[in-house]
């Protein structure tokens, strides 16, 4: 859009010129134009939608006590949220907000118990002089 308000400033010409200059959609450029035109400006218009639960602020504050508190659940934290607010905020609402910042919530992996023949593995190799060399060390100590 700067690109294209930039280009009808210095009255380059026809549509299709500028275009083409600007490598965009003619559609684009054409409907730029008019949008300059009308509202005297080259800034988007404000979209319709459904306006967000929670302000920057309050994402900032889940993200925060999140990153403090890592093992905090998701529940935990909106109910923390939901102490100093009128109207509440869910519980999907929230993990959003998380996923949003780039909060995923993952349990790490456990590594396996060792057993019998795990110990013994390393051992596997040992000679039969090696095996005295250990006993008299343990017998020494």
């Amino acid at each position: 859009d700067q690109r294209v308000g930039r280009t009808l400033t210095s009255n380059s010409g026809g549509t299709l010129k500028t275009a083409l200059f600007l490598r965009m959609s003619v559609s684009t450029v054409s409907y730029t134009i008019q949008r300059q035109l009308e509202t005297g400006r080259n800034s988007c218009r404000k979209r319709s939608g459904r306006p967000k639960v929670t302000t920057q602020l309050e994402d900032k504050f889940l993200s925060l006590t999140s990153w403090r508190d890592r093992y905090l659940t998701a529940q935990q934290l909106q109910a923390q949220l939901n102490s100093g607010r009128k109207k509440h905020v869910s519980v999907s609402t929230a993990k959003r907000r998380f996923c949003a910042a780039g909060l995923t919530g993952r349990v790490a992996v456990r590594k396996p118990f060792l057993k019998g023949q795990s110990r013994a593995w390393k051992h596997r190799l040992w000679t039969t002089a090696d095996w005295t060399n250990l006993i008299s060390l343990l017998l020494l100590i």
